[in-house]
């Protein structure tokens, strides 16, 4: 939901936070914090829609954490 928030309005969202976005590069810099929990949100709901994939979904939560 985090990155939603990014994604949908950067300049509102990083306000909220206390940080002024007032450059393009400080939109381009926020831009990679905003993939990686987007794009690993997404890899753990494709691999939720098979029971074959459910053990590598898994195994990645604590890889992504640690």
């Amino acid at each position: 939901m985090i990155s939603f928030k990014f994604v949908l309005d950067p300049q509102l969202a990083a306000a909220n936070s206390g940080i002024t976005l007032q450059s393009p590069l400080g939109y381009t810099n926020r831009a990679p914090g905003l993939a990686a929990p987007l794009g690993f949100a997404a890899i753990l709901v494709f691999c939720l829609f098979s029971s074959s994939r459910l053990l590598a979904a898994l195994a990645s939560i604590p890889t992504v954490a640690a």
